[in-house]
């Protein structure tokens, strides 16, 4: 039987303009970029020239290599994600702080439109998003004021 064939979220140009911005403050060269990320030259063009998707565990190497947010390369505010993940941050169950977390992460990977099964490392993840849980609710009441 045939694997059903994944629909893929539109591609936010967005990313890759902010890859190439990230990429040239840095000094590097697309051919740099793709050595440091274990990747072909033309995988980093297309990334940048919006003609192909980037994966979640690229898009995270491409975070650490250029020092830059993923939030910032998926070009959303911080206040944008949580509005985004409102209806989520609602629904925090009172039993344990897991739960909120697989809540949130959850959350996250629907805003990215990445298919959990794309994840290879599940558990890297989930410390991800715990380390950035507290870093983005800091920033979101830095934005908006709130104590």
């Amino acid at each position: 039987m045939a694997k059903p064939k994944q629909i893929q979220p539109p591609i936010n140009p967005e990313t890759g303009k902010r890859i190439q911005k990230a990429r040239k403050a840095a000094g590097l060269t697309q051919e740099e970029l793709a050595n440091k990320l274990f990747v072909t030259k033309q995988a980093v063009k297309h990334w940048e020239h919006g003609r192909s998707r980037i994966a979640w565990e690229n898009l995270e190497r491409v975070s650490e290599v250029l020092n830059v947010s993923i939030v910032w390369l998926q070009a959303k505010t911080t206040c944008d994600l949580v509005k985004e993940s409102q209806d989520i941050l609602d629904s925090f169950n009172p039993d344990g702080y897991d739960k909120n977390l697989d809540l949130i992460c959850a959350s996250a990977l629907k805003m990215f439109h990445i298919d959990p099964g794309d994840i290879k490392d599940q558990e890297h993840f989930r410390q991800f998003m715990n380390e950035s849980l507290s870093n983005l609710i800091s920033e979101y009441f830095k934005e908006t004021n709130k104590p």
